[in-house]
């Protein structure tokens, strides 16, 4: 689940969610970032419309949190703690980054999978977040995502009808939920 707030943070941890999704416009919060990894859940780091330069400073951010108990004074302290090996490899098995077009719906030729190869340069796992039109895609760009090694895919669900949410251009049903899965397992 997704949290943006420190509030909205607060209530999931007492709902004991296993993992947490931070979302893109929160990728640059500091204070909220430092707060979900201190957490101590794996965390989908979410990286539309940031630049590989916030991505790094993001990921510098939760290695801290992960590594301290108290919050950093300043950014500073932070890179100084990104420049210890240890610090970074503490971030593995702990964070998944998702590539992600911010747009909704996506249109598919602006999906830019391949960014997925670029977010690889941390040594991390790296998914796919899917905000493409469901019924002109078909589900192909998060088939195209896992056949270029996504290692999860973020899709957002519904069990009414399309057009009785507002986020219903982008988001599966329960049919397509298993067709996803079942290509997933292949």
């Amino acid at each position: 689940s997704t949290a943006f707030d420190i509030d909205s943070l607060k209530f999931l941890e007492e709902l004991d969610m296993p993992f947490y999704k931070v979302p893109s416009g929160e990728l640059t919060n500091g204070p909220l970032l430092w707060n979900f990894a201190r957490l101590g859940r794996p965390l989908l780091v979410s990286t539309g419309m940031a630049t590989i330069s916030e991505v790094e400073q993001a990921l510098a951010i939760i290695a801290h949190a992960r590594n301290e108990t108290a919050e950093p004074k300043d950014v500073t302290e932070v890179w100084r703690g990104w420049s210890n090996p240890a610090w970074r490899s503490s971030l593995i098995g702990h964070v998944t980054l998702l590539h992600c077009t911010s747009q909704y719906p996506t249109k598919m030729q602006e999906c830019n999978l391949r960014a997925m190869d670029t977010l690889r340069v941390f040594g991390l796992p790296v998914g796919y977040s899917d905000h493409t039109n469901v019924e002109e895609t078909k589900l192909i760009a998060s088939k195209i995502a896992l056949a270029l090694g996504a290692s999860c895919i973020e899709r957002h669900f519904t069990v009414l009808e399309r057009n009785q949410t507002k986020d219903g251009a982008v988001s599966i049903n329960p049919s397509e939920l298993k067709e996803l899965t079942d290509f997933a397992k292949l």
